[in-house]
């Protein structure tokens, strides 16, 4: 059976917040759109082209969002393509969480980050990727975790700080 489309849709929401819920066999799990304060907990994202994509088309007019997206005990697996993706994000922490065998369907050429992939826009603040205690299986692509920032040039190249504390970083498929 082909996965089914998107499951859930969230457009300027503040806050979201989502407990122990399971998203299985779609094509994507849940789909944000300028949402600030997100909390994600015990939630599982199985058998998914995309597990969670979250974004936003106005991070160059001066907002900064996705802001604040926080993760715990949350579980990532069997997504064909990738399965967490924040572009132009302003503090993303995953604390406990575990990504495995994601990435099936990329490309030869390792085009794709399989696990976590975030970009974050420097000149309102790029303040970062938090990875505490997560595990890291069997995925397969360019990286299990991408980092990248836009800085805004030499007037202002706010880095942000990024941590990772106590991860498990276990076979990567090439």
């Amino acid at each position: 059976m082909p996965p089914l489309w998107l499951r859930y849709s969230f457009v300027n929401t503040s806050p979201l917040a989502m407990n122990n819920m399971h998203f299985l066999r779609l094509n994507m799990g849940v789909n944000s759109e300028a949402v600030n304060n997100a909390h994600f907990n015990n939630c599982f994202f199985d058998y998914l082209t995309y597990g969670l994509l979250a974004d936003t088309p106005t991070a160059t007019t001066g907002k900064t969002l996705p802001n604040s997206y926080n993760f715990s005990s949350c579980l990532f697996l069997n997504a064909d393509v990738l399965a967490a993706r924040f572009v132009n994000a302003h503090s993303v922490n995953f604390q406990s969480c575990s990504f495995e065998g994601n990435g099936k369907k990329n490309t030869p050429l390792l085009t794709d980050v399989a696990a976590i992939d975030c970009s974050f826009y420097g000149p309102n603040g790029a303040n970062g990727l938090n990875v505490k205690d997560c595990y890291f299986e069997g995925n397969k692509g360019l990286a299990d975790i991408r980092v990248q920032i836009e800085t805004g040039g030499h007037n202002n190249p706010y880095y942000g700080t990024h941590t990772f504390q106590g991860n498990t970083f276990n076979r990567n498929w090439i």
